[in-house]
């Protein structure tokens, strides 16, 4: 542990009119601090409210906040309340002072990376005097962070807060963040994934990579209809449907395979027509259609189906009317699912995409898994992928793939 002894810097604040303050001692070279008091320079009656607000404070640690105040001879009280960030996090009540100034200490546990403090006074009997305010801060203590991608150390980062890196996705293996615990393959989420971005260490760490397993859509194409979860996408622009119906459409987004707002149920009746239900949401929310169109309720689409092909589509008044997942509207200059006339669906880009909920991930995906036996199955298999997919498998050995079932 880097054992560094903290140094603690004092800035405060003199309150000098309703609407100013006089900055004195040391500060992070951002810093600015804004006050105002509703009624005149430090003076809080009932139901005035004084307040500074200082910021650009560079994630500092404010280790107290402390302010020199006095009320009237036989009253004053009032609540303090403390944000940092933005988020509240102390209040205090006030009374019982004299007409002599007395430091208030404001009790707040130490605050890491800080970059805007407010304090705010609102009163409640009159009257409260503030003289001004004091913070007592620190840069906080300083820790090394080593970065590691399977076995290989890629950096090593030191400071109270430093920046975790999004880290390149591995072929089929995408990158989605980092663990103080490395492993070979996990099949359920992680108790703790730290996301790229700003960390703040509490102590010298080691952390790796981690990569789920996201395979090309293209391998996903359904080309045997049954019930099931799908995806479904236009396989010429990579854009799917997402979401529920609102106002004649829904919302469309690149496909990923992982993305549960892309995620339907489709079943299909004994003449082969179609009834769409978004799965992961509260309710039920359907993709259905009345007249042209498209409206939640359950309803039976037509089916077309030849090869890696699949449309959606009715018929009205002669005319076919395709399901398309991203329909350009030129009112707002997005993008959505829609129905679109069109005779021809012969030619349609559109397709099912076949989903998993098995969650498979990694630390090591440039090595793959030294596995000796998996259900029975005995195998000296370096460099070699055994991905399991449900009730499948996938086998990757020498840049070619396998799909068993187990």
């Amino acid at each position: 542990m880097n054992l560094l002894a903290l140094i603690v810097s004092v800035m405060s604040f003199t309150v000098t009119s309703k609407e100013s303050v006089t900055a004195d001692g040391v500060w992070p070279y951002s810093m600015e601090a804004n006050y105002h008091c509703t009624y005149q320079k430090g003076q809080v009656r009932q139901g005035d409210t004084a307040v500074i607000s200082v910021s650009g404070l560079d994630n500092i640690t404010i280790e107290k906040v402390e302010v020199e105040m006095r009320s009237n001879k036989s009253s004053g009280s009032g609540t303090f309340y403390v944000k940092v960030n933005g988020r509240e996090i102390a209040y205090k009540w006030i009374a019982d002072l004299t007409d002599t100034l007395t430091t208030i200490d404001l009790g707040i546990a130490p605050q890491i990376g800080v970059n805007e403090i407010e304090v705010s006074l609102v009163g409640i009997t009159n009257s409260l005097y503030i003289n001004k305010y004091t913070f007592r801060w620190s840069q906080g203590a300083t820790h090394t962070v080593t970065l590691n991608k399977g076995n290989e150390t890629i950096d090593a980062l030191s400071g109270a807060e430093i920046e975790l890196p999004k880290m390149e996705d591995q072929g089929e293996w995408a990158f989605i963040g980092w663990t103080d615990r490395p492993f070979y393959v996990k099949n359920e989420p992680l108790q703790t994934l730290l996301p790229a971005g700003t960390y703040r260490p509490t102590d010298d760490i080691s952390l790796w990579a981690v990569y789920e397993y996201q395979p090309r859509w293209e391998d996903r194409i359904a080309t045997d209809l049954q019930n099931g979860v799908y995806i479904y996408a236009d396989a010429s622009s990579g854009m799917a449907m997402q979401g529920s119906v609102w106002n004649n459409r829904t919302e469309t987004d690149a496909i990923n395979l992982n993305n549960r707002m892309q995620w339907y149920e489709v079943l299909f009746d004994e003449a082969g027509l179609a009834t769409i239900r978004l799965l992961y949401v509260y309710g039920e929310e359907y993709i259905g259609f009345q007249g042209t169109k498209l409206v939640n309720k359950p309803s039976k689409w037509q089916v077309y189906h030849s090869g890696e092909q699949t449309a959606f589509y009715l018929t009205v008044n002669n005319k076919t009317y395709i399901l398309w997942p991203d329909k350009l509207d030129e009112a707002t200059g997005t993008y959505g699912a829609q129905l679109i006339e069109g005779n021809n669906l012969t030619e349609t880009p559109t397709v099912l995409l076949a989903t998993d909920e098995t969650i498979t991930m990694t630390c090591y995906p440039e090595i793959g898994f030294d596995i000796e036996t998996v259900n029975g199955d005995e195998r000296t298999a370096k460099g070699e992928w055994i991905i399991p997919l449900g009730n499948y498998r996938l086998i990757i050995k020498d840049g070619k793939k396998q799909l068993e079932v187990w």
